[in-house]
């Protein structure tokens, strides 16, 4: 019945959290997201109370994955313009962990741990996975996913179907990542140059 998901109390914060993208994209997604969050709702790994704190977890992995490409993006004019963005982020950046000590705490020694991590082993990883790869070991198996439209045979894929390869074709893909071009700004020696660059979900480079 379609009253029935009204009445599911995560269903209704699942669309609380939605409030949360930018106003654009929810405007354009939001029913495609919530289509997505009901037929995984009926499937039998998300039923009663330990399927539904499964699929809590699902739908914030894939918030936090895809926040970021909800985000429209900024258009940057050379060094000032960059600058400028990295300002207003800091600034905003700020302000909310002021409003949250424990969190900010809590941050500044994750991030120590992880950067004295990452410091102890990047030698390792540089000699081991990064100067030996001239390209991918078996291009044989990497694929490109596109979506047929009327005339056209190869469009783009929008995240909720992205995100629904991901978390379906475990039996046939092993990894999936999404990706699309974006203008970007990049200075070096006192110039700016316009290039064409890659914003990309989380799991890209991991594929």
């Amino acid at each position: 019945m379609t009253s029935a998901p009204g009445r599911d109390p995560l269903r209704s914060s699942y669309r609380r959290l939605l409030a949360l993208y930018p106003r654009a994209f929810r405007m354009r997604f939001e029913m495609d997201l919530l289509q997505v969050f009901d037929d995984r709702r009926r499937e039998g790994r998300f039923s009663g109370r330990w399927g539904g704190i499964r699929l809590l977890a699902f739908l914030l992995k894939d918030f936090v994955t895809s926040m970021p490409m909800a985000r429209p993006p900024r258009h940057k004019h050379g060094v000032a313009g960059m600058m400028s963005n990295v300002m207003q982020d800091l600034r905003q950046a700020f302000r909310m962990l002021g409003r949250s000590p424990v969190f900010t705490v809590t941050a500044v020694i994750t991030l120590a741990l992880g950067i004295g991590l990452n410091a102890a082993t990047f030698s390792a990883v540089n000699g081991i996975l990064l100067r030996p790869l001239p390209g991918a070991e078996e291009p044989e198996r990497l694929v490109q996913l596109y979506r047929q439209w009327p005339g056209l045979d190869y469009g783009s894929n929008s995240i909720p179907p992205y995100q629904d390869v991901r978390d379906r074709g475990g039996e046939v893909f092993e990894n999936v990542a999404a990706w699309y071009f974006a203008a970007m700004s990049l200075s070096a020696d006192g110039r700016s140059e316009r290039i064409m660059g890659l914003l990309v979900s989380a799991d890209f480079f991991q594929t």
